[in-house]
């Protein structure tokens, strides 16, 4: 029995057992699906007008029509551009409907006068319930041992992309309801379809003047949305492009999953026609009966921050208003951060005399939200980094951000101090869970400077986004109604990295660290990937009893706490998966407390056995740290490194601790060096115990200068030590002697 018809049959039986009064449903719902419709009436069933560049979706109805696959218009977006899509249900497994598919729908297939070709962007559905990043691919032809374009190249074919997604990005709740994932179809005119073919086969993100390609990175995700549908020529202006996602009405995205939401969610009308891969004769029944709620999330960004020509007020913004003209603003760090309010700031700025002052941290706002306000006001939506992080990076560089130097813990004893009125806020953005049965609004992730700020600025005013998504947390973190001045409710969610799992540099880096963090000892780790072989590396040595102190609490001490190794933490902020933040809903062993109290150097130092791990972009041979200056300048803060590093090294039995991968820019440099770049050094060297490499553990404390520099040239990658030897020498760190010693492979 076909999967169709026995669906069919399952349908009726299912009218005969919930009774007449539902016949006419029942029946709706099965005619609507699967009896044989013209494309014209699929078209109609819209309701509204196909848009101009609607050419696309007639075929795919046409499609629908003559292979009699279901199909169904799903009205989304927010309410103030809601647009009918229209989705087709196709299963993958029948090799002959497939190929059908791939022939009607490629660069190559020129459907009518109207569209030369369609550029078919095919998702791995990425499930609802745990956050990943996505598989994503564009297919330009209809043949499956073709090669496919992903991560800004020319990849593997079809088949085998398909293939290896089965294997290991479908979740188990995906499997189980049968739906794998979608292609947004999107028709292209013959000049967009010559232009997009020329895009793709010189997309050589090294060639001069960015003449084609939107990578800075040879593994670049954006890529995708910055498909150019313009003119493609050496040295064409800004004017002369066009974009993908700019013409679809939303901003470009640098995640696969944001890609993927965007172009379901918030695209504009040219972007209806959408085939949904389903699995067999289950995922055939979970797109008749549910398929609205089997889509991939809504778009992480708050939609008024990525619409294109699209203007309305948030709620945020009504909420705002209780800010004065001129204030100065604090927004918190990572998920603490409301990118609802900043895109309502960037909004209103324009309309204030003298606009707003905000400090700022890391994560949390996206690079083109700040651009926005900065570029867009005139002036008067002026930030300051307290920490540069990569979405300030590139305003700091072009001088249109600045950066105040200091350890975290620093900012608010200055906020204290009567002349240091820069630090006096008027106002303060959080954002908060649900209120509990108390009335107590949590501050969930985030307490670091939050209540600090609040005890210390009597009249500050409280502006708080009220978001489900926000875990109701341990500790003095929480705030009660009448101290909030304004509030607003935003289901955007949380900022944080995907949980990565540990490479083998990264997991030789665990295994090195977890030697020398001792059981019963208590444990700061720093941010960064790096750091992600910890777990495991300290299961290996069978640490156990390790209590975590921790500016930040990440998915790696989370994993600590999972597998026994430590029972108890403590921390400023968490920063991280999703998976984390449900992790910390109600965990009473996570206790979130104020920066100031967490990154006390005096307090740490009074803890016996203090182990701080911290990460680099450079060490020098005497043991000096640079975790903020590259070769063109700044492009980070110290955050709390060298708070950490400097009560860790005076901790009874204390250590403290350097991670580092030994190379980067893919192993064309040496991150152990003779000379840090030019700029301030993070850590002095007095405050570094240990360096730890994918190649060993170089012990710094007590060793003279000499013997500091054979010991790092021994975990140095091999093929640079030779030079790093020689440079030794020759600036009389180390004899010819001493430098027979090193390990040189």
């Amino acid at each position: 029995m076909s999967a169709r018809l026995s669906i069919i049959l399952k349908s009726w039986l299912l009218v005969l057992a919930i009774g007449v009064s539902q016949v006419g449903f029942a029946a709706d719902l099965c005619s609507n699906v699967f009896t044989i419709k013209s494309a014209e009436k699929i078209v109609a069933d819209r309701g509204v007008k196909l848009p101009k560049r609607g050419s696309i979706t007639l075929e795919l109805a046409k499609f629908a029509e003559e292979n009699n696959l279901p199909s169904k218009w799903i009205e989304l977006g927010p309410p103030e551009q809601r647009i009918k899509r229209l989705f087709v249900a196709l299963d993958f497994t029948d090799p002959v409907l497939l190929q059908k598919y791939l022939d009607r729908f490629n660069l190559d297939g020129e459907l009518n006068s109207e569209v030369a070709g369609t550029l078919a962007l095919e998702f791995g559905k990425e499930s609802l319930q745990r956050e990943h990043y996505v598989t994503g691919v564009l297919r330009t032809s209809n043949q499956m041992t073709d090669k496919i374009y992903r991560w800004g190249r020319k990849d593997s074919d079809r088949n085998r992309w398909w293939n290896s997604f089965l294997d290991s990005n479908v979740q188990a709740e995906d499997r189980q309801a049968g739906i794998y994932g979608f292609s947004h179809l999107i028709e292209l005119n013959k000049q967009e379809k010559e232009n997009v073919k020329y895009y793709l086969e010189n997309s050589d993100v090294n060639k001069p003047n960015n003449i084609v390609g939107a990578c800075k990175s040879t593994n670049c995700v954006a890529w995708t949305s910055s498909i150019e549908l313009g003119t493609t020529k050496e040295g064409a202006t800004t004017e002369e492009r066009r974009h993908l996602f700019p013409e679809l009405g939303i901003a470009r995205s640098s995640a696969h999953f944001e890609i993927g939401r965007r172009l379901i969610h918030a695209a504009n009308d040219r972007h209806t026609a959408i085939i949904t891969f389903v699995n067999g004769e289950k995922g055939l029944e979970t797109f008749v009966r549910d398929i609205e709620n089997n889509l991939v999330p809504e778009p992480k960004i708050p939609y008024a921050n990525i619409l294109k020509n699209v203007k309305f007020k948030s709620p945020a913004d009504q909420a705002l208003s209780v800010i004065p003209d001129g204030a100065k603003i604090f927004l918190p760090i990572a998920a603490g951060a409301s990118p609802d309010a900043v895109n309502a700031l960037v909004q209103r700025a324009p309309l204030m005399k003298n606009g707003y002052d905000l400090h700022v941290l890391v994560n949390g706002i996206s690079a083109n939200a700040f651009r926005s306000g900065i570029e867009t006001t005139d002036g008067k939506f002026r930030v300051q980094a307290l920490f540069l992080g990569g979405n300030l990076r590139e305003l700091h560089s072009e001088g249109k951000v600045d950066v105040i130097p200091g350890n975290l813990s620093d900012f608010t004893r200055l906020m204290r101090d009567p002349e240091n009125t820069h630090f006096h806020y008027d106002a303060i953005i959080v954002r908060v869970s649900k209120p509990d049965e108390m009335g107590r609004y949590s501050l969930g992730p985030n307490n670091d400077m939050i209540k600090t700020i609040i005890r210390n600025r009597p009249g500050i005013k409280i502006i708080a986004e009220v978001n489900e998504n926000v875990p109701f947390t341990k500790g003095d973190n929480f705030l009660t109604e009448d101290q909030l001045t304004s509030k607003f409710e935003s289901k955007a969610a949380l900022a944080g990295p995907p949980a990565v799992p540990p490479s083998d540099i990264d997991s030789a880096i665990g295994r090195n660290i977890g030697k020398l963090v001792e059981s019963g000892s208590t444990l700061q780790i720093g941010i960064g990937n790096v750091f992600s072989g910890v777990p495991e590396g300290l299961a290996q040595a069978g640490r156990s009893n390790i209590a975590i102190s921790t500016e930040m609490f990440g998915d790696a001490m989370k994993e600590m706490m999972e597998r026994g190794i430590s029972t108890r933490a403590e921390t400023g902020f968490a920063y991280g998966s999703p998976e984390l933040y449900q992790w910390l809903h109600k965990n009473e062993n996570v206790e979130f407390m104020e920066t100031e109290h967490v990154n006390s150097p005096g307090r740490v130092a009074q803890i016996p056995k203090f182990h701080a791990v911290n990460t680099a972009l450079q060490v020098n041979l005497f043991g000096e740290v640079n975790a903020t200056m590259g070769p063109n300048g700044r492009i980070s803060s110290p955050g709390g490194q060298v708070e950490f590093m400097s009560g860790a090294s005076r901790s009874a039995g204390g250590k403290a601790i350097i991670a580092v991968r030994s190379t980067a820019k893919n192993e064309t440099m040496s991150t152990i060096v003779l000379d840090l770049y030019k700029g301030p050094i993070t850590t002095p060297h007095e405050n570094v115990t240990h360096v730890v490499t994918e190649y060993g553990i170089a012990k710094l404390a007590g060793k003279n200068e000499g013997q500091r520099a054979m010991a790092l040239i021994s975990i140095a990658h091999p093929k640079f030590r030779q030079q790093l030897k020689d440079e030794a020498i020759a600036r009389r760190l180390i004899t010819a002697k001493q430098a027979e010693q090193i390990v040189m492979n």
